[in-house]
């Protein structure tokens, strides 16, 4: 793990993104995305499917990543 220098002058932890994260996340999100706005109702607009599919696909990746050795938790 790297370190920066906040406003402060105090060293802080830097995470660095995995890039397997990324593409578990591109891999998920748009057919769920697809399959969420699918099912709105014809009044709401598709963006609520894909903002919400981003949620569940962050949040799920998120969370079987930290089970997987070698990721950061």
């Amino acid at each position: 793990m790297t370190t920066v220098r906040g406003k402060t002058g105090v060293a802080a932890p830097r995470r660095i993104a995995h890039p397997g994260a990324g593409l578990v996340g591109a891999l998920i999100a748009p057919p769920l995305a697809a399959a969420t706005s699918a099912r709105l109702p014809t009044t709401f607009h598709p963006f609520i499917g894909n903002v919400a599919s981003m949620t569940v696909s962050t949040a799920l990746t998120v969370a079987v990543l930290r089970l997987i050795p070698g990721f950061a938790s």
